[in-house]
């Protein structure tokens, strides 16, 4: 199973948690400044070894792209019907798909490291083989499903 972790950079300056008034909800202050901010980030790390063959959402892959710690080969956009029968482009199903996923990441350099320490990750890039695209998917009698997942196996690991 896939699992991301982001890594903060404590090492410079300071934040203050504050709540918004309207909400409630928390968000990071700098107190030399006064302006909202979040710590930097160190980068994305893979936990644990990374899994041979998986499933990974598509909204997720689209995350990571747009952050910069993924990419994708050949990345295109699929359009299906997902309307009912009389209009079925009432409603559109849109989807990504892609030949490959690249993540780019950090990965513990010795597995049995338990404590974070930042000189024990490495940066790498973990390539993955889509086998199964996201889609929507009609059987015989005419019953659709929904699978807005990637399924993928691992081609490598770089870096």
């Amino acid at each position: 199973m896939f699992r991301f972790r982001k890594l903060a950079d404590y090492s410079e300056g300071t934040r203050v948690k504050r709540f918004d008034p309207m909400t409630g909800e928390p968000y990071l202050v700098d107190p030399v400044d006064g302006q909202a901010k979040s710590w930097p980030l160190i980068g994305v790390a893979m936990e644990g070894k990374p899994p041979v063959k998986d499933a990974i959402s598509m909204d997720y892959v689209a995350k990571a792209v747009a952050e910069g710690w993924a990419t994708w080969e050949n990345h295109r956009v699929v359009h299906q019907p997902g309307g009912p029968e009389g209009d079925p482009w009432f409603v559109t199903h849109t989807f990504h798909q892609a030949d490959k996923i690249t993540f780019d990441v950090l990965l513990l350099a010795d597995e049995k490291q338990e404590e974070w320490d930042p000189e024990g990750w490495v940066k790498k890039s973990v390539v993955y083989q889509v086998v199964k695209q996201p889609d929507k998917v009609t059987d015989k009698e005419g019953n659709s499903t929904v699978d807005w997942t990637f399924q993928v196996e691992l081609v490598s690991v770089n870096g």
